[in-house]
C-alpha cells in the first residue's frame, strides 16, 4: 500500500509540473494613485474599449455595462467575465474552462497581450494617466487531485483540529524587486499572495498566484512598465517557484 500510494504522489508531481493545463482563469490589474477626474471620464474610456477599431474587448466580449458611483463595469453575465475601471483601477478578470466561457486557456497569453495594447498602451496613455502604484497578474488553477487535496489539508491543519475536510487559506510572500537592489531611492518590490480554496464535497483543490510589481515611488505613466519583463517573471515564476512549492511540500511521497 505505501509503494502504491508512493506512486500515485509520483504520477500526480509529474502531471502538476504542466502547470499550464489547469489554468482556470487570470486576471490583470494596474493601480494608480486615486484620480477624481478620471470619474468624469469613465464613459469615454469604455467607448474606447469597446468600439475602438480592431478591440480585443469588444462589445461581444463584454455585452453588459454597469454603472456606479465612480466605476464603470463591463460584463459578460453568461460566464462572469469583466473589466472594471474606477478612479483608482483597472482590473480585468476572466474564466476558463465552461461551455460559457469566451476565452480558452490556449487565449492566456493573447488575453495579457490584449490588456497590455489596450489599456496600458491605450486608455490610460490616451487619458493621460499618472503615478502608477501597481501592476498584478494572477492566475488561477483547479487540481483536479484528491491526493493533493487531502495532503494539502494534512500538511497544513494537521492533527491540530480532527473531521477537517475544507480549507480556505491566504498568505503572501514579499521579495525586493531589482531596481530596489542596484539604484538609490527606488524601493520597489513583487508581492506574491498565494489563495488555497478546498471545498468539503469536492476532490480537487484551487490555487491562484497573485504576482504584483508595487512601485515606489510611483512610476509617472503607465509606458514606464516593464511589461514584458514583467510578465515572463511572472510566468517563470507559476511554472518553476509555485510547481516546486507544491511537488516538495504536498506531492512528496
Amino acid at each position: 500500500m505505501a509503494l502504491e500510494t508512493a506512486q500515485v504522489a509520483l504520477d500526480e508531481s509529474r502531471n502538476i509540473a504542466n502547470v499550464d493545463e489547469y489554468l482556470v482563469g487570470l486576471a490583470i490589474g494596474t493601480r494608480f494613485r486615486a484620480n477624481f477626474g478620471v470619474e468624469d471620464r469613465l464613459g469615454a474610456m469604455v467607448d474606447e474599449i469597446l468600439y475602438s477599431e480592431d478591440s480585443y474587448f469588444n462589445a461581444n466580449v463584454f455585452p453588459g455595462v454597469a454603472a456606479d458611483v465612480g466605476t464603470r463595469q463591463l460584463i459578460n453575465q453568461r460566464n462572469g467575465d469583466s473589466l472594471v475601471l474606477d478612479n483608482s483601477n483597472v482590473v480585468l478578470d476572466v474564466n476558463f474552462g465552461s461551455a460559457k466561457s469566451t476565452f480558452a486557456r490556449a487565449n492566456a497569453a493573447q488575453i495579457v497581450d490584449a490588456y497590455k495594447r489596450q489599456i496600458l498602451s491605450g486608455v490610460l496613455r490616451d487619458y493621460k494617466i499618472k503615478q502608477i502604484g501597481r501592476i498584478g497578474l494572477v492566475r488561477k488553477y483547479l487540481f483536479p487531485s484528491k491526493v493533493l487535496a487531502d495532503t494539502f489539508v494534512d500538511r497544513t491543519v494537521g492533527g491540530t483540529l480532527e473531521g477537517i475536510t475544507d480549507i480556505n487559506l491566504r498568505f503572501s510572500k514579499r521579495y525586493p524587486a531589482d531596481e530596489s537592489l542596484v539604484r538609490k531611492g527606488v524601493q520597489d518590490y513583487y508581492n506574491v499572495i498565494f489563495s488555497i480554496i478546498k471545498k468539503p464535497d469536492r476532490q480537487e483543490i484551487f490555487m491562484s498566484v497573485d504576482y504584483q510589481l508595487c512601485f515606489s515611488p510611483l512610476l509617472p505613466g503607465p509606458e514606464e512598465i516593464a511589461f514584458d519583463d514583467f510578465v515572463s517573471r511572472v510566468m517563470n515564476y507559476n511554472r518553476k517557484s509555485f510547481v516546486t512549492w507544491v511537488q516538495s511540500n504536498y506531492l512528496k511521497a
